[in-house]
């Protein structure tokens, strides 16, 4: 489960992502119109949160309060904020909330408009395909990169998005735009992931876009997949162990 350190420290930055909308499910009803007044004592202490949302939560007494990209739980009477994740007991512990944000990133990536991911496909065709969040400069991405064929041998499609670390102020930023800019995206992204530099070149790239859904999807390091299912594994994964959480014969 997760550490209450980490997730208290998101409380302090206090971290948005604006312009993110994703779908939820019925039971995940917005409910602020109900409830304002367990906020009252929150947003007198702490008037620098960006509350984005208050919704029903599974346990009566309950509700979640999303700010930016995380969750937490407030009482009704508003004076106990609970910050970590929900877990529902049945014939197995199972995390709520990560399956909440599981569909989240899913309805994100899906809102991305055609060919916005750079995508490296098997000269075969793939039988599965996986979302990469990622970062020229970063040294796991770049072995991920150089394991390109590894990938394709079991027929897995990697499609990235672009996370520069460092934010809008970097240098790794503008050589990513670089990349996304540039006629032949695979090849710039292959050079800059091989230390090679390309040309300077604006336009109306995606960046922020991807940049910003990574946020909301909770990536916080690269690389960081996402699979079809909406789990995020981060972190470099090898070939055959991907393969085997796709389910894809040896």
């Amino acid at each position: 489960m997760k550490q209450t350190t980490a997730a208290t420290a998101i409380l302090a930055v206090a971290l948005t992502a604006t312009g993110i909308v994703a779908a939820e499910n019925a039971e995940d009803e917005v409910v602020e119109s109900q409830v304002a007044d367990p906020l009252v004592h929150l947003r007198v202490l702490r008037p620098e949160l960006d509350v984005t949302a208050v919704r029903s939560a599974p346990a009566e007494g309950l509700y979640r309060v999303e700010i930016g990209a995380e969750s937490f739980y407030i009482t009704a009477d508003g004076r106990y904020l609970i910050a970590g994740d929900m877990y529902r007991i049945d014939d197995a512990l199972s995390n709520i909330d990560e399956e909440r944000r599981a569909r989240r990133r899913v309805d994100m990536i899906r809102s991305l408009p055609d060919g916005d991911a750079v995508t490296f496909t098997p000269p075969g065709g793939a039988v599965a395909a996986v979302n990469v969040f990622t970062d020229v400069d970063c040294g796991y991405c770049q072995i991920l990169h150089r394991s390109m064929a590894d990938y394709h041998e079991l027929g897995i499609e990697i499609r990235y998005l672009a996370y520069p670390r460092g934010g809008k102020k970097s240098e790794t930023w503008d050589r990513m735009v670089s990349a996304w800019c540039a006629d032949d995206r695979e090849s710039a992204i292959t050079d800059l992931k091989a230390g090679k530099e390309i040309p300077n070149l604006t336009c109306e790239s995606p960046v922020a876009r991807h940049y910003e859904i990574g946020v909301a999807s909770g990536v916080t390091g690269t690389p960081a997949m996402v699979l079809p299912g909406g789990e995020m594994l981060p972190g470099f994964v090898a070939a055959a162990e991907l393969a085997e959480m796709l389910g894809l014969a040896p």
